[in-house]
């Protein structure tokens, strides 16, 4: 006797199968785009933040090229500058007699005659202004000469004061301040960029009683025995500044 099944018996069982193998693989791309999509989500994050990692360097580098066009435009300038100068501080004599320590910069703005500018570093710096006033009064002093009364003494004005000279006189204080002047305008001017060698060079010294010795020119300093000047071993002869004082009096 054979059985028979209903069509619609006969079919379930295989449709079963067919539909449990598809929810498997709907689940398992689903799974999968949740997966993409988290993935792509972090990964969207990361490409954000690498952006802004990006704009930062770039903005650190824009900053960081500037800082150098200013730190060597600063330092071109500092090299023009009188590098010692910034820091170390002038003894200065005003008109009225007052001495007082001043800021170098402060100094250059003042043009009251004096003849030189002790500094802080023990160095006489001649100021250039009075030596451009000795060559012009030497100048006056020529056309001031009558050469048909040796004798006769005539006025000649010296920083707001008349001094009393006769033409002898004055060819023999010409004489003697021309050298001077040529000197000043040689060696001091080398003086002046020189400076900041002092503290550690020597100086070739003449004692009064003849002898002659190389000594530190920080003692150097120390002594005041009427020389006008020292030779120092960077071969740079430094006017004394006392000496340029009597000639700034005289």
């Amino acid at each position: 006797m054979e059985l028979r099944w209903p069509k619609e018996f006969l079919g379930s069982r295989p449709l079963t199968k067919k539909r449990k193998q598809t929810d498997l693989e709907d689940d398992a791309n689903e799974e999968c785009s949740n997966t993409s999509e988290g993935l792509l989500e972090k990964y969207s994050k990361v490409v954000d933040e690498l952006q802004m990692m990006k704009d930062k360097c770039s903005k650190l580098e824009t900053e960081n090229s500037e800082l150098r066009r200013q730190l060597t435009e600063h330092c071109s300038k500092s090299k023009e500058n009188s590098s010692k100068d910034k820091d170390i501080e002038a003894f200065w004599r005003f008109e009225d007699g007052r001495e007082e320590w001043l800021p170098a910069k402060l100094i250059r703005k003042y043009a009251n005659g004096e003849c030189s500018v002790q500094y802080s570093d023990g160095v006489s710096r001649v100021r250039s202004s009075w030596v451009r006033e000795v060559g012009q009064m030497i100048m006056k002093l020529h056309r001031c000469i009558d050469h048909d009364s040796q004798m006769t003494p005539f006025d000649f004005d010296v920083t707001r004061s008349k001094v009393k000279f006769t033409v002898a006189q004055a060819r023999q204080f010409i004489k003697s301040v021309q050298g001077l002047l040529f000197y000043l305008k040689t060696d001091c001017s080398k003086s002046k960029e020189n400076s900041s060698k002092d503290k550690d060079i020597e100086a070739f010294w003449r004692f009064e009683d003849g002898r002659e010795e190389w000594l530190p020119a920080k003692l150097i300093r120390k002594y005041a025995n009427g020389e006008c000047s020292v030779q120092y071993s960077d071969g740079v002869s430094r006017v004394r500044s006392s000496w340029v004082r009597e000639v700034g009096q005289m």
